[in-house]
């Protein structure tokens, strides 16, 4: 099994680093890139092709579409939020396609069991987006209607 491609996202600097030494305590994780604002998260995550992306919540929209602002990401890319102990976005970011919500104050203690659950660890090598095709035709995308009409 190859190691879990990871890019990590996050408003500032500390919030990265944050995230860089929690997933630095995980066995079979790469950080692959560091995004911070949603365009370079998108971007990052569209070039890299990474099973998964790390972001703090800061980066992720509540009232639209989640991924607002980071244009098409495929599918198959986990997406693994970190926030407050607030319930009710911990839902609506679940519900919206979130792989999984990390309380900020639990990250190091509950991110390995959040990057378990999202179905990366312990899976095959080879399986995840970057060892597919770069064809843009190969994954589906995730995208709002908005974008998705503006085209």
């Amino acid at each position: 099994m190859g190691p879990i491609t990871v890019v990590v996202a996050g408003l500032g600097s500390h919030a990265r680093a944050e995230l860089r030494a929690a997933l630095a305590a995980c066995r079979g994780v790469r950080i692959a890139g560091e995004a911070r604002d949603p365009w370079s998260a998108g971007e990052l995550t569209r070039t890299l092709l990474p099973d998964a992306v790390v972001t703090d919540v800061n980066l992720l929209s509540e009232h639209d579409f989640f991924l607002t602002g980071w244009g098409p990401v495929s599918r198959e890319v986990r997406i693994v939020a970190v926030g407050p102990d607030h319930p009710a976005i911990a839902r609506r970011l679940r519900a919206c396609g979130v792989a999984a919500y990390v309380v900020d104050d639990r990250l190091a203690a509950d991110l390995p069991a959040a990057l378990a659950t999202t179905g990366l660890v312990n899976r095959p090598a080879g399986r995840g987006p970057a060892a597919r095709s770069r064809d843009p035709r190969a994954p589906a995308s995730r995208t709002s209607s908005r974008s998705r009409s503006a085209g």
